[in-house]
């Protein structure tokens, strides 16, 4: 029990840091989740230079849309931090041999 205090993700550090930097898939890099973090940072890169191009004038909507997928996805922290956590707690169980009575 006390390797997974030591390892697990805090649902508050996960949420402030998917409140202010979200955007470039800070939350996800914390929780060990590289993939979709470097997809949100990314779509962030590629909706920044699509914006300073010729195609400014098209990128408006998909810069909403990316900004609600933002929202949603720092709502949804505390949910993903869980299921992270849970799965730690999981795989230290399977490790360990913990049997459940």
């Amino acid at each position: 029990m006390l390797e997974f205090q030591d390892r697990k993700s805090s649902p508050v550090l996960t949420f402030v840091l998917a409140l202010f930097f979200s955007a470039f898939g800070a939350h996800r890099f914390y929780l060990g989740q590289r993939n979709i973090g470097g997809i949100i940072l990314g779509l962030t890169v590629a909706l920044t230079l699509l914006a300073t191009t010729e195609f400014a004038k098209h990128s408006n909507p998909l810069w909403m849309l990316f900004a609600i997928f933002l929202l949603v996805e720092t709502i949804l922290t505390p949910y993903y931090t869980s299921r992270v956590n849970r799965r730690l707690k999981s795989e230290l169980e399977t490790k360990y041999g913990v049997l459940h009575v």
